[in-house]
């Protein structure tokens, strides 16, 4: 449970100055709230397109992220924080709370430890302010401000939209440079409200959710480590063209048009096992220190199940969550992650992955396999052409020879969700026969 906690900061970790709790509530309204996340404000100028185009991108650029969270407080004045983006619901797992003396201001600290990330801010008539800092990242913060009581994302106007977005979009990113790449939007619109994803090759951008305003659209999440925001001009009703935010710097302008029948690569092709290669083998530390290979105990006669993954990374998230339910069900499969980590010191890459298995309640173990880099994880895997996603999936039999390997993640934001879940299982079920 959320907690207001009676604690004593040190210093270096979180305030200048001593902090004195207050015994109660009413200062720190319970109810919906709009947050924003403060980006810089750069000139973003796209790298590929016609001068037409090109001024219409740049002119969507924003520098603002908006999201909803809502405080409420249980029946024994323990309060809690729900983050909201569509159907999606996180709440927050730990929160910090009290008076900073010298600032006079209620303060909060609201923590994902999961991402080793929180969000740090006081409060003073209604408002917060503060800033969105990652631990992992060098310097990494975000400005953050929030008010009480707005209850709408990115606009509360109803301006007619010229068009319904409902349905399938083929997506180009990045398009004309050496980084592009293919995805597909999938989006529901409700009058001026709009929710959907996109899909790419290496994972989705999970529950997004917004509006649409005559010829534009917005969407955003905020998940305690990703913030996305996704501008959108609409040309016609089957063609738009959009700039996206990603966390603090990252750009990138983006091209779609309609088509039902829009696809990607199967993600059980993009990564292979290359002929001749060496038996799959790792030896790597789990969280508390201890090392781990195929050797072990808990592999023997099991069909084993490994996820390439970070703790940094939120459709390996999702994906933890559903390899928990392949652990619970099937007694002859073990699953084991190996994370690749934004720490390049041991002692606080299994620091996170301790922090991660608990939050996350994992009933399977963790390893530190390195650094969060896909051509480091791709030298540790020669048995493999590459690691191009952070999660992949690998099944091996119980002789250890790999029969399937799935590349990223379309989570339960996608529709191919259900659709990966039962190709799954079959490929499982198999090897179980």
């Amino acid at each position: 449970m959320k907690q207001i906690l009676a604690f004593v900061f040190l210093a270096s970790t979180l305030f200048t100055s001593c902090i004195d709790i207050p015994n109660t509530y009413d200062q720190l309204p319970p109810g919906i709230w709009r947050g924003i996340l403060l980006l810089e404000n750069q000139n973003f100028t796209p790298e590929a397109g016609d001068e037409e185009v090109i001024t219409m991108i740049s002119d969507l650029n924003d520098s603002e992220i908006p999201f909803n969270f809502e405080v409420s407080y249980d029946e024994n004045n323990e309060m809690g924080v729900t983050f909201i983006n569509g159907t999606e619901r996180i709440p927050a797992s730990k929160i910090d709370y009290g008076k900073n003396i010298r600032t006079a201001k209620d303060t909060l600290r609201i923590h994902f430890p999961e991402f080793d990330s929180y969000l740090r801010a006081s409060y003073e008539d209604n408002s917060m302010e503060g800033k969105f800092v990652i631990n992992s990242l060098k310097n990494y913060f975000v400005p953050f401000k929030a008010e009480f009581g707005q209850a709408h994302r990115f606009s509360a106007l109803k301006k007619e939209p010229i068009t319904d977005l409902t349905g399938l979009w083929e997506c180009t990113f990045e398009e004309g440079t050496e980084d592009e790449y293919k995805a597909v939007g999938e989006f529901k619109q409700n009058g001026n409200e709009l929710r959907g994803t996109f899909r790419t090759e290496t994972g989705d951008y999970r529950f997004l959710e917004g509006t649409i305003q005559d010829n534009k659209a917005y969407l955003s999440v905020f998940d305690g480590t990703h913030a996305f925001l996704f501008t959108m001009k609409i040309l016609d009703q089957d063609e738009m063209i959009g700039s996206f935010r990603s966390g603090k710097t990252y750009q990138a302008s983006w091209r779609a048009k309609r088509n039902p029948k829009a696809t990607l690569a199967k993600a059980s092709e993009l990564t292979y096992v290359v002929k001749d290669s060496p038996p799959i083998a790792f030896n790597y530390p789990d969280r508390n220190g201890k090392m781990v290979n195929l050797e072990n105990p808990i592999f023997q006669d099991k069909i084993k199940v490994i996820s390439i993954m970070g703790t940094w990374c939120p459709n390996c998230k999702d994906e933890m969550n559903y390899l928990k339910s392949i652990q619970d069900k099937f007694e002859d499969v073990q699953v084991v992650a190996i994370a690749y980590e934004r720490y390049r010191e041991q002692e606080k890459a299994l620091e996170s992955l301790d922090r991660y298995s608990k939050v996350m309640e994992l009933n399977f173990p963790m390893l530190h396999g390195g650094m969060s880099s896909k051509s480091e994880a791709s030298t540790a895997w020669p048995q493999f052409n590459e690691i191009i996603s952070f999660p992949t999936l690998l099944v091996l039999d119980k002789q250890n020879e790999v029969k399937y390997v799935h590349t990223g993640f379309n989570g339960p934001a996608t529709s191919k969700y259900k659709e990966f879940v039962d190709e799954f299982e079959a490929e499982i079920n198999k090897l179980r026969e």
